[in-house]
């Protein structure tokens, strides 16, 4: 009888536990084929299995795509580390975003015999991001609209200001000439001093 802390190791358990994940779990040889994926892999890209394994991302995605997913498990590979990915995935029916922890499996002489990779839907996440960051950038453009609109409208009132205090100094100006006309010249004189008597009368 097995001892209770004696780990598990059934593939059949193992295949059924990652076919339950909606996970999309992978995994490619050295030679970068595929030689496992479970459901949710096939459900995502409508797909069976049969048709994926022992073909490589070159035969199953448009060239954009593929190129992408070679170059990240290369530089795995070489790394020798785990690594995160964040790319888009194209089919001809649709699109999705993937995030993928890509891990490098290596034999017991330290190389490496093929990635295993667990990927996870994100597609729903960057729509929500881009929404998020158009609406951004939509209230950024809008508080950079009503900034200037605000700047121009303090310039039009400094304007006006300035145009007001030159419209007093004139007056000022044309008050005291006036005034100092009037009681230095014959004729101003001779105005003031007919008020005066027009209002002792």
């Amino acid at each position: 009888m097995p001892d209770a802390c004696t780990p598990l190791l059934d593939p059949t358990l193992c295949w059924t536990m990652l076919d339950a994940s909606s996970d999309l779990f992978f995994f490619k040889d050295a030679s970068f084929l595929y030689r496992y994926v479970n459901r949710a892999f096939c459900d995502l890209f409508d797909l069976p299995a049969q048709t994926v394994v022992g073909c490589n991302d070159f035969e199953i995605f448009p060239g954009a795509s593929a190129s992408r997913h070679r170059q990240a498990d290369q530089t795995v590979l070489a790394s020798g580390r785990s690594q995160l990915f964040e790319y888009l995935v194209e089919r001809p029916d649709r699109s999705v975003w993937l995030q993928v922890l890509k891990t490098p499996v290596l034999d017991n002489a330290g190389q490496g015999i093929g990635i295993f990779c667990v990927a996870r839907n994100i597609t729903a996440r960057k729509s929500v991001d881009d929404r998020n960051r158009h609406t951004l950038a939509e209230l950024e453009r809008d508080v950079a609209q009503r900034a200037e609109d605000l700047r121009r409208t303090n310039q039009e009132l400094r304007h006006e200001a300035e145009e007001r205090l030159k419209a007093e100094k004139a007056l000022e100006e044309s008050h005291r000439s006036l005034n100092c006309i009037f009681e230095n010249s014959p004729i101003g004189i001779a105005f003031v001093t007919d008020r005066v008597v027009r209002r002792d009368q």
